[in-house]
């Protein structure tokens, strides 16, 4: 408990309460906790419903009720202007109820409340005044099914910036990377805000994760001239020392940090359930590194590296290997990865032997002349 709540810190706002909430749950940590802990925050749904589940007294029943009969009460205000024609008040009362619910807990009803939004804005009207609550909505409840229906004129502005981090986090969430790298290096710098829904800590080591997998040294080279990329450098020093690890072929480093980075998302509640398959993927990345590195190498050195067993390793090595056509061989024997050699090489080893016969005979029988 008192460690989550120290790892939380370098959150703000509503974000380390949602955070608890949801890392709590998954941690299984005590009721008791975190019964007493959500009773003091705003989200006296998501506090309702944990008690329900867990078969516990809701500490704070007439605050949820009175919060309750406001979020009903509004939406029977939106149920009685249905049917009239005017879009700009059902937008209004959707917004409306759709942040009531927010600010309840609720992340699942306010998703449909800002779709409803959504729907009643005109093609005319900017979605900025709630595109950027509605992503995080998204991000909280793990829904993506509407995340594309968003667009948003280009600007120079916090607020666009804003949407941007947004978009970002909902992208390495869905695992679109290349979408993930794409938005990133459009932000401004000088607007960038990310209090909202993250953290330059938890921001930085997405970064490293998306480039590392997706990016040659040439590309991540490339990328840190962009000031986007040196402002995160700044808030986060970690991106320049894993960036010059990888370019160095500093394999012994690059793994050191690459276990740091998945050690210190183990307190993300957005990725925590995924952190495994992230994990994974890192290991790939770091085993395909090695025996690029070594072309010929201990496989439990390098699985005593990357914190594994050794089956865990070969497994690895065996998927890298066929999904890159990669020309190693594994030895199970002696537990080695070797550099295949190619046809060529193996002609020219070929040759070499042979010469190397004929010339020991000819050495023999001059020998035999001179007896």
């Amino acid at each position: 408990m008192d460690k989550l709540l120290q790892e939380l810190q370098r959150y703000s706002g509503n974000q380390v309460q949602i955070r608890f909430y949801l890392l709590a749950v998954r941690m299984k940590l005590p009721s008791r906790d975190v019964i007493e802990y959500m009773k003091n925050t705003q989200f006296q749904f998501l506090l309702n419903e944990y008690c329900t589940k867990n078969g516990q007294q809701m500490p704070t029943k007439q605050l949820y009720e009175k919060k309750r009969t406001e979020i009903l009460n509004k939406k029977g205000e939106l149920q009685n202007y249905k049917n009239q024609q005017s879009k700009s008040t059902l937008r209004e009362l959707s917004k409306q109820y759709a942040e009531l619910n927010f600010n309840h807990g609720d992340f699942n009803e306010a998703y449909q409340g800002y779709l409803k939004v959504y729907e009643h804005t005109q093609p005319t009207q900017s979605q900025i005044d709630f595109c950027i609550d509605w992503i995080d909505t998204m991000i909280w409840s793990f829904q993506i099914t509407h995340f594309r229906l968003i667009t948003l004129k280009p600007s120079n502005d916090q607020q666009y910036a804003q949407y941007q981090v947004s978009c970002l986090v909902k992208h390495f969430q869905k695992y679109e990377y290349a979408e993930f790298v794409s938005t990133f290096l459009k932000i401004n710098p000088d607007y960038i805000s990310v209090d909202h829904i993250t953290c330059y800590y938890d921001l930085a080591r997405y970064f490293l994760i998306v480039a590392l997998q997706t990016k040659s040294t040439k590309e991540i080279i490339e990328l840190i001239q962009y000031p986007i990329i040196q402002h995160l450098n700044e808030q986060q020093p970690i991106v320049f020392e894993v960036i010059y690890a990888y370019e160095d072929y500093d394999f012994e480093n690059l793994v050191k940090q690459v276990n740091q980075i998945l050690k210190d998302l183990q307190y993300d509640a957005i990725i925590y359930s995924d952190l495994q398959r992230i994990g994974m993927e890192l290991k790939s990345f770091l085993v395909k590194q090695y025996i690029q590195i070594y072309k010929r190498a201990s496989i439990k050195n390098l699985a005593q590296s990357l914190q594994l067993e050794v089956r865990q390793t070969i497994d690895i090595l065996e998927d890298v290997i066929r999904k890159d056509n990669m020309n190693y061989l594994i030895d199970p024997v002696d537990l080695i990865i070797i550099q295949k050699r190619s046809q060529e090489q193996q002609r020219l080893a070929s040759f070499n032997e042979i010469t190397k016969e004929l010339l020991k005979q000819i050495d023999n029988r001059y020998l035999q002349l001179f007896q």
